[in-house]
């Protein structure tokens, strides 16, 4: 049987899906609260992502308006921790981009497009498609700066044989501030359009962070310790989509700064969100088994696994958010340091 449904809306479609696997008396039920706990995780994510982005944007615009980066662009700054050296970054997002794309690539080879059937496949891309984004910037970031750097020893060679430099706006302290800033970032245009470009790439950086920390501590404490065969034996690609993305990602953490506000947890919810109506949409239609055994709608234990996967985010984002505090911590306490000795 073909379901026709009327809108194709997250909330139609979870409401149609009512009618579907009508087996036991309690089947209707059982969906329409898996249903409850999906809605309010979709919608109860929207509303946290119009309530706080807009605060969130206005505190970013401020600081724009105060902050430079090294690379010549605030998203560059703030793609860098400003304590590495600029190559180091890039040579991790390159690296990590060629080895992410291998696996899936052979993955996907191995077992062909049904891979990204998994929530794993979908994560492990998304990861991916980050470190292509984050290498570009880098890569560009990089060009910028050592543009800069050799502009700027040109500048000392021409004042060292006594030729005229005309002043900069940076010289000029009575200026007003706001022209200070436009020139700071010398190129006002590309900041504006830097800054969207920074909301969605800090976006990717925290929905990765939340999704591979699910994949893997799902993968490694339940899939594979109570709901694998006796006779199933990992092999190296298994090991290396549970694992890679979380090593690399925690790297690219530990060289980056950009900002990780706990509310952003919304995107990452809505991720596993459009996965799993992507699941139901596909048994809406054909008969088949279910990626993972804990989304089968005919479990009588189907609404606890769905309540305990998604509170499971909670604890997975903030695990990420942890990570990033300490990071914190550790570069104030370098920063103190490095005044104390000058």
């Amino acid at each position: 049987m073909v379901i026709q449904f009327p809108i194709l809306s997250p909330f139609s479609l979870e409401l149609a899906l009512l009618a579907l696997f009508p087996t036991p008396n309690n089947c209707n039920t059982k969906i329409f609260s898996i249903n409850i706990l999906q809605f309010s995780s979709f919608w109860g994510s929207f509303f946290l992502i119009k309530k706080l982005e807009n605060i969130l944007r206005k505190y970013y615009d401020r600081l724009i308006s105060r902050k430079s980066g090294r690379f010549g662009s605030y998203l560059a700054a703030c793609h860098d921790n400003g304590y590495n050296s600029p190559e180091l970054l890039v040579e991790l997002e390159v690296l990590t981009l060629c080895n992410m794309d291998l696996i899936n690539h052979a993955d996907t080879i191995i077992h062909s497009a049904g891979i990204f059937y998994f929530y794993t496949q979908w994560t492990f891309t998304l990861v991916t498609i980050y470190f292509g984004i984050g290498s570009s910037i880098s890569i560009h970031g990089c060009i910028r700066y050592f543009h800069e750097v050799d502009g700027e020893r040109d500048d000392g060679s021409n004042a060292e044989r006594g030729s005229y430099v005309a002043p900069s706006l940076e010289d000029k302290d009575d200026l007003p501030s706001m022209t200070r800033s436009l020139n700071h970032h010398r190129e006002p245009l590309d900041c504006r359009t830097a800054d969207a470009w920074e909301y969605a790439f800090q976006i990717l950086f925290q929905m990765c962070a939340g999704a591979v920390t699910l994949t893997d501590s799902v993968f490694w404490l339940i899939i594979y310790p109570f709901l694998t065969g006796k006779d199933y034996r990992l092999h190296f690609l298994v090991v290396c989509m549970h694992s890679v993305n979380a090593v690399f990602l925690l790297g690219e953490t530990f060289l980056n700064r950009l900002r990780f506000p706990f509310f952003r947890i919304a995107y990452f919810a809505l991720w596993t969100c459009v996965f799993v109506i992507f699941q139901w949409i596909i048994h809406a239609c054909i008969s088949m088994w279910w990626p993972y055994s804990f989304l089968d709608l005919s479990s009588p234990y189907a609404p606890i696994w769905y309540l305990g996967v998604g509170l499971l985010h909670l604890p997975c984002f903030a695990i990420f958010t942890l990570i990033f505090r300490i990071k914190q911590f550790c570069l104030s306490k370098i920063n103190s340091q490095s005044h104390r000795i000058r």
